[in-house]
């Protein structure tokens, strides 16, 4: 399905509730779609998809490829539920030395949850955007991510009949080279030239293609 169809079916204006414009930097779209050859087939499908990207704690075990993890804060208080609730945050492991503001982890927030889950109807959608964000276990205003904050990483599933699609949707990828620490605008330069070489878009597609794998694949 061409990534045009997103904006042609009733769903519309939930998805450009959740992907912010693009302004600056780099801009990636990956899409994948499964069509069943039932409605109950599709409706498990996308209920198995919905539990999966609900559940990013357990994102890198559904790629089995260890780039990235993400994990909650230290400071259980800073999170309410449910899991996947704007305004609760992520620290993510990348291998090698994290930034020094983020304690040695990339933040990110969630800005942006859309949840159109409705097995009854005829299209059903679940989507959040994570926006690259300061530490908020410490006091500072400083970016804790290799992007600046006006990066957004947008994951969706939805389903149209009997057809289930994942996206990935990411925004204003630009490196975060003017923090107040050398050293860590160079390796945030580095992660990011890593992401801007295609290794997140690799990362992301074989997630994305396992929100929609059965259970057997």
């Amino acid at each position: 399905m061409p990534l045009d169809s997103l904006h042609k079916d009733s769903k519309n204006d939930a998805m450009h509730e959740l992907i912010p414009a693009q302004i600056k930097g780099k801009e990636n779209n990956i899409q994948y779609d499964k069509t069943f050859g039932s409605q109950p087939e599709a409706l498990a499908a996308f209920e198995r998809a919905y539990s999966r990207i609900n559940d990013p704690l357990h994102w890198h075990e559904l790629t089995r490829v260890i780039v990235a993890r993400f994990l909650l804060p230290s400071d259980p208080n800073l999170n309410k539920y449910p899991l996947i609730r704007e305004g609760n945050f992520f620290r993510i492991e990348i291998p090698g030395p994290g930034p020094k503001t983020g304690d040695g982890y990339d933040w990110v927030k969630v800005d942006r949850v859309v949840d159109e889950k409705n097995p009854r109807a005829s299209n059903e959608l679940f989507g959040m955007t994570f926006r690259a964000c300061s530490n908020p276990e410490r006091n500072s205003d400083t970016t804790a991510h290799f992007f600046q904050s006006l990066a957004t990483s947008t994951f969706i599933v939805r389903r149209n009949y009997n057809t289930v699609i994942s996206s990935y949707h990411g925004r204003n990828e630009v490196p975060n080279v003017h923090t107040h620490s050398v050293l860590g605008n160079i390796r945030n330069a580095y992660v990011a030239l890593g992401a801007g070489a295609g290794l997140s878009e690799t990362v992301w597609s074989i997630l994305i293609k396992s929100f929609l794998k059965c259970d057997e694949e």
